[in-house]
């Protein structure tokens, strides 16, 4: 199995406009990534043949936004706001392991030190567009 493997995604994606004002809402799913995790090997195991073996968290996003359209002269004006992952839910991007082997004088030592690293938690984004 590849170690990008993601069997499902879903993405949906809805917008109206009443006049001037445009509202949107996506959602995303994503199945979770497979990665190799070092603290489930087994002593004096063959790291070179491991393959991926356990699954990062499923992936949910909701995004919401709304804008506003005026005309400035001939130029078209788009202000807009949005919250990406709206309902603040921790996605995690990957887990990364630090792993030590047993010493060469014989002691059995064996340490997994790991980071988790997460995708945007809820973020404001504002901003204006212009078309001229």
């Amino acid at each position: 199995l590849s170690r990008n493997d993601r069997r499902h995604q879903l993405k949906f994606g809805q917008h109206a406009t009443w006049g001037k004002l445009r509202a949107e809402l996506s959602y995303t799913f994503t199945s979770g990534r497979r990665y190799l995790d070092l603290a489930q090997l087994a002593s004096g195991s063959d790291r070179r043949i491991l393959t991926p073996n356990s699954v990062l968290p499923d992936y949910h996003r909701i995004d919401i936004g709304l804008g506003y359209e005026a005309k400035i002269g001939r130029t078209a004006v788009l202000l807009y706001t949005s919250i990406v992952n709206a309902l603040d839910r921790s996605n995690v991007k990957y887990l990364q392991y630090v792993f030590s082997v047993p010493n060469e004088n014989g002691s059995n030592l064996r340490t997994v030190v790991g980071s988790e690293t997460n995708l945007l938690p809820r973020t404001l984004d504002v901003g204006v567009q212009l078309k001229w």
